[in-house]
């Protein structure tokens, strides 16, 4: 019956809108799509070549300076005669600083591994350092530079974008690295320029896909990647894009189409990315959609909120009578059974002491004989009430079976479990359950035994059973622990 009444709900509330949807939705999406091609196929494009020109002019200037530092006679013919007189040399980079208006400018000797900056000698580069390994990287390059985003230590570890040129002597051998560096706020300030003025997101993208440089917060990039690599199959739109030197594309994440237009800029070995998320006009479009759902989204919504009210309903009612002991309102057999295999996955992820205690109401049949049934159901309840007030909220408490009751300690050793179920044996002797102007006395038998690894619910059970049967051997009304 229920779900009878469920499919007819759902049924009704689609043929409400079933017209509505068919119809506009084909109109809407036939004019975006139309948009959408509009702008990947013209206006990206267009944009891209734009902002290609500017960093042609903007940010391509370092790497020229570092091109002419590596090539100047200068430096060359100072490192060749050993270095001599620092002062020429930090004079040198002052001046370069200053004249090409660069945040750093460097150079490092591989034959003395001395690193020079413009405010003087800096330090040694070493191989066992880790902020060194630019260096002994460039080494190694096969191509003549690099450009890499990393921490000026001249500068207070500001983030800076570095342009690391290998220099070589007259006769062709490596003689150190030398360049400038831009600090990544001015580039920032460029890449958010071309934002502004163009009003779409860029991005500076390597090989490996990871972005280098963003005019959007760094989540925002974060997630255009991630959409990326989701897309056709772990990263097959990022082997497109690589695949050729300019492209555009597009591809659809949970909530929305994004366009791009690709270009590969040599000189930084990096990928431009001008990305429009969503496309101008298709908001009165989407506005006149929901201009013409709007009732049927009400009306619809008003349906839908109504059956999940009753399913939520029903479905938290069944769940309570499935999983708890309807008398004293601990968890069931049924609900340990599931609560015990999760601990058990806890247990394997991130092992923890952990304690199983079990008990039961000393001669509960006599409290039944001599009081009656009903008495012996508010014997129950006073001492699941005791139980779950001298535990911890973490604890799980469950009744095991008639006048059983089952508890796993989670945090807890087999020592710290004898002392809880030591209180909790004291707290059941000294608080007699009161029933009909009677006060009826009860005592436990308690069994501790500590989770041991592998164990299954089987054995932990047997052994706490083992222990509360020693428990009840020994005299009654005390605790014992498995051995």
């Amino acid at each position: 019956m229920f779900k009878q009444k469920k499919r007819l709900m759902i049924l009704i509330s689609s043929l409400l809108v079933a017209g509505f949807l068919l119809t506009s939705l084909a109109s809407y999406f036939i004019s975006v799509a139309s948009l959408r091609d509009h702008v990947t196929n013209n206006e990206l494009p267009l944009t891209s070549d734009n902002i290609y020109t500017e960093i042609q002019r903007d940010l391509l200037k370092p790497i020229f300076i570092s091109s002419l530092m590596a090539s100047d006679t200068f430096l060359r013919d100072w490192v060749i005669r050993g270095e001599q007189e620092q002062t020429e040399v930090t004079r040198y980079l002052k001046e370069i600083m200053e004249k090409y208006n660069a945040f750093t400018a460097f150079f490092v000797s591989e034959k003395s591994r001395n690193y020079y900056h413009a405010d003087g000698l800096l330090k040694q580069v070493d191989p066992k350092e880790q902020r060194d390994a630019w260096y002994f990287r460039v080494r190694e390059l096969p191509s003549d530079y690099e450009i890499n985003v990393d921490f000026d230590m001249a500068n207070n570890d500001a983030m800076t974008v570095f342009v690391n040129y290998r220099v070589y002597d007259y006769d062709g051998k490596f003689i150190g690295v030398t360049g400038v560096g831009l600090a990544v706020d001015a580039v920032e300030k460029l890449i958010n320029h071309y934002q502004d003025t163009y009003d779409r997101n860029i991005l500076f993208v390597d090989q490996q896909g990871g972005i280098r440089l963003s005019s959007a917060g760094l989540g925002d990039s974060q997630s255009y990647l991630k959409e990326l690599e989701r897309h056709a199959d772990t990263g097959q739109l990022l082997k497109e894009i690589s695949a050729a030197d300019i492209g555009s594309f597009e591809y659809r994440s949970s909530d929305r189409t994004v366009m791009f237009n690709t270009r590969y800029i040599k000189e930084f070995g990096w990928y431009l990315l001008v990305v429009q998320s969503e496309v101008e006009g298709t908001g009165e479009l989407f506005n006149t959609l929901l201009i013409n759902l709007a009732a049927c989204a009400l009306i619809t919504l008003i349906v839908l909120v109504i059956i999940n009210y009753t399913i939520s309903s029903y479905q938290q009612d069944i769940e309570r009578m499935a999983t708890t002991d309807k008398l004293t309102g601990l968890y069931n057999r049924q609900a340990l059974d599931i609560l015990f295999k999760q601990l058990i996955l806890n247990q394997k992820r991130h092992p923890t002491k952990m304690a199983a205690m079990l008990f039961d109401i000393d001669h509960f049949k006599r409290v039944n004989d001599q009081y009656g049934h009903l008495a012996g159901d508010a014997v129950l309840e006073q001492i699941a009430r005791l139980t779950v007030s001298r535990l911890r909220e973490t604890d799980i408490t469950c009744r095991w079976g008639g006048e059983e009751f089952l508890v796993l300690l989670k945090d807890c050793d087999s020592s710290v479990a004898r002392n809880m179920a030591e209180e909790l044996r004291l707290s059941v002797l000294n608080n007699p359950t009161e029933y009909q102007e009677k006060k009826i006395e009860a005592t436990i038998s308690v069994g501790v035994a500590e989770y041991r690894a592998d164990d299954t619910r089987d054995q932990l059970i047997a052994r706490v059973d083992t222990a509360l049967f020693k428990a009840k051997r020994g005299g009654r009304n005390q605790v014992a622990i498995d051995d």
